[in-house]
């Protein structure tokens, strides 16, 4: 069977890495064989050998990461999207693969159209801030612009401008982590079910656009 690739987007602080955690939990629950390869794991790699951690200093390491992260992006607008796929293409043996930080639009297309894989919002916006300057970033402008979305009372996808709806499957994250682990559950069960019934191609409509009932 095919490897699954599982984008994870959301607002910073919102929960995706949780998720991802949560989810990889759920696939291993399974007995799938599944794996979390995130863009970021270079840089937090690069950082942890400077003997920056976040436990130690929370606000030096977001510092640090990001200024390593836009460093190189600004000499090579698509490195970190091309690490990603060698290192998705160096071990292809798993049923899923969570990529638990996609941040931007391009990020989005790589994992959705290049790979064929699903993205998953974290709408966590009761767990934010949104006034704090780290949403002002250009790495939150793709998951702020889908949040605005969201926060409309017209259909989501009635109101995407680019002609086309975004390839985002939605699960609220309000703050209760028991909630929150039940709500992932029944939406990876219900991906498992379509999987082991040799759907190759597994479309957004097939899950439900938004999987805690709202």
């Amino acid at each position: 069977m095919q490897n699954i690739i599982i984008g994870i987007a959301g607002l910073a602080r919102a929960g995706k890495g949780t998720a991802a955690d949560i989810l990889l939990a759920c696939a291993a629950k399974a007995g799938a064989s599944c794996r979390k390869l995130d863009f970021a794991d270079p840089i937090r790699e690069g950082v942890a050998c400077a003997g920056i951690t976040r436990q130690d200093d929370p606000a030096a390491y977001r510092a640090a990461t990001r200024g390593l992260g836009e460093g190189v992006w600004e000499i090579d607008k698509g490195y970190w999207i091309r690490n990603l796929g060698l290192r998705i293409e160096a071990d292809t043996d798993y049923d899923y693969t969570f990529v638990g930080d996609v941040r931007t639009w391009d990020e989005v297309d790589y994992v959705h159209k290049t790979l064929g894989g699903l993205m998953l919002f974290i709408d966590g916006i009761s767990n934010v801030d949104i006034d704090d300057d780290v949403y002002a970033h250009r790495t939150e402008e793709m998951a702020m612009t889908f949040y605005r979305m969201l926060d409309l009372e017209d259909d989501v996808n009635a109101r995407w401008e680019c002609g086309a709806p975004p390839p985002f499957q939605t699960i609220c994250n309000n703050g209760d982590v028991e909630s929150f682990q039940q709500s992932l559950q029944v939406w990876f069960d219900h991906l498992h079910e379509v999987r082991n019934g040799d759907t190759i191609d597994i479309e957004p409509e097939e899950l439900g656009k938004e999987s805690d009932g709202r």
